[in-house]
């Protein structure tokens, strides 16, 4: 029999880590950034898929999304100093 209380801890926990990747989520669209995540793997009945390296494409777009993302916040590094700058 299922132990009602350690279900709902585990619910509360696997909600509370959805509702943090909601909110990351919502970061990336703010910021017009896309998350650096590889495409998750699905887990099969024997378990998890054997690991495949990305096609050169693959590897390219998540190099360019990393490269976006790094310069969107090189961006914000660059505004926020001369916002301190003029501020002193």
């Amino acid at each position: 029999m299922l132990d009602p209380s350690s279900e709902l801890t585990r619910l509360e926990t696997k909600k509370e880590a959805l509702l943090r990747e909601i909110e990351d989520m919502k970061k990336h669209i703010a910021e017009g950034t896309t998350p650096t995540i590889w495409p998750r793997t699905i887990a099969t009945p024997y378990g998890i898929p054997p690991y495949t390296a990305p096609s050169p494409e693959q590897e390219k777009d998540f190099l360019e999304q990393q490269r976006n993302y790094i310069s969107t916040q090189m961006e914000a590094i660059k505004k926020r100093l001369e916002e301190l700058e003029k501020g002193e």
